[in-house]
């Protein structure tokens, strides 16, 4: 495959675990609306090659989409995204950063600009082949390198996680484990990757490690309903009848000192 001048590898690391069960179609439909999204970018964007792997207990590293051109990436089906099992978190970003490494080692490839976004919903819980302090070692030197990484956690601290395997804040965002939570990933991935494809390489380096930072303030949860503050229940209006006897004077009055109470209360 040819490469042009001006390439962006973009590596989508999607966790595949149980957990996620309950966001499956909308993580495959967030998948292919980045797809589209890459597709109709502008003439003068960089070129664009995407890869996805998965990972859960029973396949730690499962690569569905490699280095394909994002025209030419065909959309994820149901049956192509199956949560199950549990967390290797650490073992699939290692396999995934010594993949990147033999790639870039080719000739064609040494110039691409690497882009990782890694998509997780829970804490690491079965890795067997890498520690926290490797994968901390790994992408501290790979981010030194010219590496982007983008971290997106959810029902966990993602700041917390993030920096103990090497994340740079700027690029580290919570996320609500739901639907709305994974559709937002993947609006936040496609327009982080699309500024990135918008830019000369220079400035890409200069930015490439506050790219969620530019869009999302550090105490945003994507996906999560901005609750609105609980509004005080206002007491029911008061019937007023009058009293056998009672004049119009006095049934005023006894409306008035009613209203001024409930005003007093409020």
């Amino acid at each position: 495959m040819t490469i042009h001048a001006d390439h962006i590898h973009a590596s989508v690391l999607l966790d595949r675990s149980g957990s996620m069960n309950t966001m499956r179609e909308q993580v495959i439909t967030g998948f292919n609306t980045f797809l589209a999204d890459q597709r109709s970018g502008t003439s003068d964007a960089a070129a664009l090659t995407v890869s996805l792997a998965q990972f859960d207990g029973q396949a730690p590293f499962d690569v569905v989409v490699d280095a394909v051109p994002a025209a030419e990436v065909t959309e994820l089906g149901w049956d192509d995204y199956r949560p199950r099992g549990s967390t290797p978190l650490l073992d699939a970003i290692g396999r995934l950063v010594e993949t990147l490494d033999q790639r870039i080692a080719e000739p064609a490839h040494a110039d691409e600009d690497q882009i990782v976004c890694i998509i997780t919903d829970g804490h690491e819980n079965a890795s067997t082949d890498f520690t926290a302090a490797q994968i901390k070692a790994l992408i501290e030197a790979r981010t030194e390198a010219g590496f982007t990484f983008i971290f997106l956690g959810a029902n966990q601290d993602s700041f917390t996680a993030g920096e103990n395997i090497g994340m740079r804040r700027g690029n580290t965002r919570n996320f609500a484990a739901s639907g709305d939570g994974a559709k937002r990933v993947f609006d936040e991935v496609s327009s982080s990757v699309a500024a990135q494809r918008s830019r000369s390489r220079t400035e890409r380096h200069v930015r490439r490690n506050e790219l969620l930072a530019e869009r999302i303030d550090e105490s945003e949860t994507l996906g999560a309903e901005s609750a609105a503050p609980p509004q005080r229940r206002k007491p029911a209006k008061q019937l007023f009848r009058s009293r056998p006897g009672e004049s119009v004077e006095d049934l005023s009055r006894r409306i008035r000192d009613a209203s001024n109470r409930s005003a007093e209360s409020e």
